[in-house]
């Protein structure tokens, strides 16, 4: 007879485990998923902003412009839709607040942010 105990020896080369579970049957609640690689977000060009405008009796316009257009077309479209054409007003966003000056009337709207849409509140002239 033998005074060897029954245990399993390893060599350092081997590559089966000594005495652990797999790491599956380690933890039976957990379950493996697999991904596959994404493309990285591409950033998307677009055409045309749709601008919704409040006007300052309460009403809203939704109008498409071109994404390249200035915001002067947008100042023009809302002088044409209020009732009295000579009134001074501003435009301005609410989130983040911003009220536009003279030299971004000149700005194309994909520059200021307006891009792909937008809200600009209508608002008496300072």
């Amino acid at each position: 007879m033998s005074n060897f105990s029954e245990t399993t020896a390893v060599s350092p080369t081997s590559t089966a485990p000594v005495s652990s579970p797999p790491p599956a049957a380690a933890n039976p609640t957990s379950t493996t998923t697999t991904t596959t690689p994404t493309k990285p977000a591409e950033a998307k060009s677009y055409t045309t902003a749709k601008i919704a405008i409040r006007m300052m009796d309460g009403t809203q316009l939704v109008q498409t412009f071109q994404a390249g257009e200035q915001l002067a077309a947008v100042r023009l479209f809302v002088q044409l839709k209020m009732d009295s054409v000579d009134a001074a007003f501003g435009l301005m966003t609410n989130f983040p607040k911003k009220v536009f000056t003279a030299d971004e009337y000149e700005m194309p709207l994909d520059k200021l942010g307006l891009v792909p849409n937008a809200v600009l509140i209508v608002t008496k002239a300072p």
